[in-house]
Parts: structure tokens; C-alpha cells; sequence
């Protein structure tokens, strides 16, 4: 035999069962599914949605979040579009929006209305042309008054409506009522005074100006923000130390990702994800390097690999978390077209050792199939959280219309190493890659049924979980990677029995 050669017999999900233990959890809801995946950030549901661009935009980060887990932006834009996508997952549970909109005097009111629609925001701030002072608020009242009486301006003060601008109809600096402080106590604001001005004084937001530079914008608070997060007390939402929404994005290791790095940064992303297929690479290590160089507090998941010699080397890189899998997602074809990767929860269990022994987590990241039970496995052979594609795929809050195809509501995935996805980040970055038809695809595309909001989904995964552990006799997901677990392998006849069979489905 060619000694150059090892051939090693693995295994992944539907190879093995969990064999069950003797437990005394009374209710599985008492379960905690808690999973820590770096220093700052802990995920009350350890499932993080995938950054495809089919999968997760801001709607889906947001979603994501709410139940206590985490969305990853995908980078197949421009750098604008994903950093507002950021500031809009922060801006969902503000106390402060510490970047609100602004725009300069000679903004068209057309223009101001077309970033208020896209954007989704409830005002603008006003400022001077070269300093950025604060001279005035554009609220919606103030539009509603430009809307509902468009033809009589036109008509009677206005020759050319496309110069009409903000400074015509916005409200003063003097008619607003302000709250003066320093950028140093900014956090330290009291909530229920600025709740007493917005009561006193009849208003629903109040900007918030430096009190030793004049007029410099702060912040705004808005008397949404403030009832919402009172009502978050008891939520299972995943905040940041600001108590707005976690969320991350991903960049590339190439061209503009230190620039789209820095956008996602200012714009208040909590953990960046390096986007590159073969994690295991001196360029992933290079991206990994320079982001930390010039972001030395900013959290990094790297990846993929399937190997432990592949988390040591991001995790001496700088890297925080590691994802974990080489081709075993739903709609990808790397193992078809190059011939290389792993089986996956052969995958997760010498990496995850490698992980602990390093001091950073991991994240199992394709091959579940749809099976909560495989995601269960994950945990138990030491993932810190899964990540999911095509299992949230369909969801509400996935980009892209609902079509009718066969009669039935469906909706798009597509790899993001494939021809499509690929043509359309180019087409999107006025980058054509005039090769783009030669390039080997390593993704399909498809269509997958609609299956509603992804809050039910998630709730099926939850209760999978919840049951898993109680059959393990262990209380909390986290204690997991400590428990004794073993590991039944199974032949095709155990995995036929392990799935609905002798009866014809409805």
C-alpha cells in the first residue's frame, strides 16, 4: 500500500445516534439553551442564520436576534447597502441612535423622502453644509405638510419643485428642544428625564447635541425607543452592552474588504465573519491579521475548515470563533467538483478539541439537513452554535419574492459559490468579471417551499433541543461539552428505522 496515502474511516450525522441516559428533567422548558460563542457575545439560541444572499439581510438579522440569536449580513453588495443594513438592525431597539440620518440643508425634499422610504427612519437631522451643525429636524409631520400640499407650493411659491429643499420645510433649531451633554456621558443619559421632555413638550424625538462644541450632533432619542426597550426587560432578545440588537456581517479576504470593514465598524456591527471557502489559506490568515491590526477589539469568525490543524492556524491568526464544514451544505457541490472535504461530525468533534484547547469556540456550519436531531448532535461533539441555510430558507424574512411555481408558494436559494450569485455580486459592484461563464460553480440554485416566519422554524428547533437534552438527563446546552456522550454508530437499516416508515404519508 502507497504509505503517501491514509484512508480513515468517518462519520457523519446519519451515521451515528446519541445513546440516551438516565435524566430527572421534569419539563424540558426548564432546559437553558445559552451558548457562549466568544468573549462578548452570548447567544440565548445558539442558531446563527447563514451570509447568504439569499438567506440573511437586515430583515433577517433582526428576526434572528429578536429570538436570541444571530444574523450574518452577506457581503454580495455594495459597501453603503450592507453597512445601512447594520445600522438598521441597531437602530431596532436604540436608547440612543448614536449615528442618526442626517443630511445637509440643500438636500431636495424629494431626496430626503426617498432616504426616509428606504431606510425606513422616522426623521432627519438638518444640518450645515461644512460643519455638520445642527440647524433643524425633517420629521414626518413636516413631509406630510410638503405632500398634502404639494400643488399649492408648486403653484404658488415654488417655479421648480425638484429645488425645493429641506431648509424650506424643516423645523428650527430654535423650535426643537434639545438635550446638551458631553460624548463622555452619553451613556449615562436618564432615560425618565428625557421621557418627561418627550411628555412635557408633546414631541417623539429629541437630538442630542455636544455641550462644549456647539451645536455638534451626538444622537437622537426617540419616545418609541424608550417605550419599546422598557418592554424588553423580560425578552429573550439579543442585546449588546448599548442594548440594541446583536449582529454581524461578512467581507471577503480580497479588494475592498479592509474599506467594507471599516463601514461595518462605523456602522456598529458586533462581529465580522470572513467570508472565504477555504479557510485554511495564507490569505484568510493575511484578512484576519489586518482587520485585527487596525480593529484590535473587534470579534472575527473564520473559516471554513474541517480540520484541526485548520482551527490552530486561524485561531493563532487572531481569529475568535472558527466555522466549521468543507461542502456538506444543502446547496453546495464543493466535495462534487473538487473532490475534497470531510464528513461533518467527524469534522466538528476534532475541531471543536482543538477549539477548547486554543481558547475559542466553533461553529457547525452546514450538513444538518433539516434535522433538529443533527443539529443536537453538533452541540453534544462540541459546537458553540449551528449555521443555517438552507434550513431557514423559504422563511417570511428571507430576501427575495414569494413566486408561484407547480402551484406552490416558493422562494429562492442559491449557493454563494455558484454562477448566479456570483454574476450578481459583480452586476451589483459594477465589477464585471468578464470570465464569469469559464469559473467552475462550487453552489446550486433553486427553489425551496414558503414556510412562513422564521419565528416558527425556530421554534421547532428550540423544542428539538430542549428534547434532546432531556434525553441526555442534562439541563443546560452549554453544559453539553462537558457531559459524556456517546456516539451509536448505525447501519442503513438503523437510519431507515429512525425516520417515519410503514405508513403512507397524508
Amino acid at each position: 500500500m502507497n504509505k503517501r496515502i491514509s484512508i480513515v474511516d468517518e462519520i457523519t450525522y446519519d451515521d451515528v445516534l446519541i445513546k440516551p441516559k438516565y435524566s430527572t428533567i421534569k419539563s424540558r422548558k426548564n432546559t437553558n439553551l445559552s451558548m457562549k460563542l466568544t468573549k462578548n457575545i452570548t447567544l440565548t439560541f445558539p442558531i446563527i442564520s447563514s451570509n447568504m444572499d439569499t438567506i440573511t439581510e437586515d430583515k433577517m438579522a433582526i428576526a434572528m436576534a429578536k429570538y436570541g440569536g444571530l444574523g450574518i449580513i452577506h457581503r454580495y453588495c455594495s459597501i453603503e447597502e450592507q453597512s445601512n443594513m447594520v445600522k438598521n438592525v441597531k437602530r431596532y431597539t436604540n436608547h440612543i441612535i448614536s449615528n442618526p440620518w442626517a443630511v445637509p440643508k440643500n438636500t431636495t425634499i424629494e431626496e430626503a423622502i426617498n432616504i426616509i422610504k428606504t431606510n425606513k427612519v422616522g426623521s432627519l437631522l438638518i444640518t450645515e453644509l461644512e460643519d455638520k451643525q445642527l440647524i433643524g429636524i425633517l420629521t414626518k409631520r413636516d413631509i406630510n405638510r410638503f405632500i398634502l400640499n404639494r400643488s399649492f407650493y408648486e403653484k404658488e411659491y415654488f417655479t421648480d419643485l425638484e429645488h425645493v429643499t429641506v431648509e424650506d420645510f424643516m423645523t428650527t433649531i430654535d423650535s426643537i428642544v434639545l438635550h446638551k451633554t458631553t460624548k463622555q456621558k452619553l451613556n449615562s443619559i436618564n432615560e425618565k428625564e428625557i421621557l418627561n421632555l418627550c411628555l412635557q413638550h408633546k414631541i417623539e424625538q429629541i437630538p442630542i447635541i455636544d455641550d462644549t462644541s456647539d451645536k455638534i450632533i451626538l444622537g437622537l432619542i426617540t419616545l418609541k425607543d424608550i417605550i419599546y426597550r422598557n418592554n424588553l426587560k423580560n425578552s429573550t432578545f439579543n442585546l449588546d452592552k448599548n442594548k440594541q440588537l446583536v449582529v454581524g456581517a461578512a467581507v471577503g479576504v480580497v479588494g475592498d474588504f479592509m474599506e467594507r470593514a471599516s463601514a461595518l465598524v462605523d456602522a456598529g456591527v458586533n462581529i465580522i465573519c470572513i467570508d472565504i471557502a477555504h479557510g485554511h489559506h495564507i490569505i484568510c490568515k493575511d484578512a484576519i491579521q489586518k482587520i485585527k491590526q487596525k480593529f484590535p477589539l473587534l470579534e472575527i469568525i473564520a473559516g471554513n475548515v474541517c480540520t484541526k490543524d485548520g482551527v490552530e492556524y486561524l485561531a493563532d491568526a487572531g481569529a475568535d470563533c472558527v466555522k466549521v464544514g468543507i461542502g456538506p451544505g444543502t446547496i453546495c457541490i464543493t466535495r462534487k467538483q473538487t473532490g475534497c472535504g470531510r464528513p461533518q461530525l467527524s469534522a466538528i468533534i476534532e475541531c471543536a478539541a482543538m477549539a477548547q484547547e486554543k481558547g475559542i469556540t466553533i461553529i457547525a456550519d452546514g450538513g444538518h439537513n433539516g434535522k433538529t436531531g443533527n443539529i443536537f448532535k453538533a452541540f453534544c461533539a462540541g459546537s458553540s452554535a449551528s449555521m443555517l441555510g438552507g434550513g431557514l430558507s423559504g422563511t417570511t424574512e428571507t430576501p427575495g419574492k414569494i413566486i408561484l411555481k407547480d402551484n406552490k408558494k416558493m422562494k429562492m436559494i442559491r449557493g454563494m459559490a455558484g454562477i448566479i450569485s456570483n454574476y450578481n455580486k459583480n452586476s451589483k459592484l459594477d465589477n464585471t468579471n468578464k470570465n464569469i461563464e469559464n469559473m467552475t460553480p462550487e453552489g446550486v440554485e433553486g427553489y425551496v417551499e414558503y414556510k412562513g416566519d422564521v419565528k416558527d422554524v425556530l421554534n421547532q428547533i428550540s423544542g428539538g433541543l430542549r428534547s434532546g437534552l432531556s434525553y441526555i438527563g442534562c439541563s443546560a446546552l452549554e453544559a453539553v461539552k462537558s457531559e459524556p456522550i456517546e456516539f451509536i454508530k448505525i447501519t442503513n437499516s438503523g437510519l431507515r428505522e429512525s425516520n417515519s416508515h410503514g405508513i403512507h404519508a397524508l
